[in-house]
């Protein structure tokens, strides 16, 4: 069974194409694919000229509406070349280094994250201009903000601890020494997972997620949490760096008598 063609764009790019003094090639059949939509379309970027981009950038604004500032499709085609700082050569056309950071698959931006920027004078994109330019979801988006911060706080506390010269904790986990008192194990806990545990009480006191924290950044839990509080001014900070939930964060400063941020 076919698939329906969109009607309302395939109007849009009839319109378009009459507005560029050009007799549409085919007419709509209904169908996907629409031979009136991609012939069509196809005869419009053919004939487009700097002297005929109006009609042009009136279709893009009817197709993304209030997603991203159009100002001008005339300037996008008559500008200055764009100079790439990613690989240091000048950009006339839109860039097709796929392998970029910055490479996003619209032409009108030639391609590019950065000359979106420059072109719209901003210092940064908001979560839907990046999800419209990368063709990703906004959901998608977020989640991909979010383990980037996660990995960038992680490494500036690991650094700070660093630069800070703090005492650094070398654990040993002999497998009948209990990783939070130290006694010798006659019979292992039924606690015990990859770390070893005399008992219920050392679990509840030190869970394993708290031995991997000293464990990954060389600090006892309290200095730990009081090197998070000096250097991060919330909450969600301190639990992206040390990547674990704020429920387990407020619980273990709790356990330490620590004030957490809001």
């Amino acid at each position: 069974m076919s698939t329906p063609c969109d009607e309302t764009l395939c109007g849009l790019v009839h319109d378009t194409l009459v507005e560029l003094g050009r007799r549409p090639l085919t007419e709509c059949n209904g169908e996907w694919p629409c031979p009136n939509l991609i012939k069509n379309t196809r005869e419009i970027f053919s004939v487009l000229t700097p002297d005929q981009s109006r009609p042009v950038l009136e279709l893009l604004q009817e197709l993304s509406p209030k997603k991203l500032p159009i100002r001008s499709s005339k300037s996008l085609l008559t500008e200055e070349p764009f100079p790439c700082p990613e690989i240091g050569i000048d950009v006339y056309q839109p860039c097709q280094v796929r392998s970029c950071a910055f490479f996003t698959d619209h032409p009108w931006t030639r391609n590019c994250l950065l000359y979106y920027r420059v072109r719209q004078e901003v210092n940064g994109l908001s979560v839907s201009e990046l999800a419209f330019l990368m063709n990703r979801s906004v959901g998608a988006i977020r989640k991909s903000l979010t383990a980037t911060m996660k990995m960038v706080r992680k490494a500036a506390l690991k650094e700070t601890i660093h630069l800070q010269g703090e005492s650094v904790v070398t654990r040993l986990e002999p497998v009948n020494i209990c990783i939070v008192c130290e006694k010798e194990i006659e019979k292992l806990s039924r606690r015990t997972t990859r770390y070893a545990y005399c008992g219920d009480a050392c679990y509840i006191f030190k869970p394993p997620f708290m031995i991997d924290l000293e464990k990954e950044f060389g600090l006892p839990i309290d200095r730990l949490l009081k090197v998070c509080v000096n250097n991060f001014r919330s909450m969600k900070a301190i639990a992206q760096a040390l990547d674990i939930t704020p429920s387990k964060l407020q619980h273990i400063a709790k356990r330490y008598l620590v004030a957490l941020p809001e």
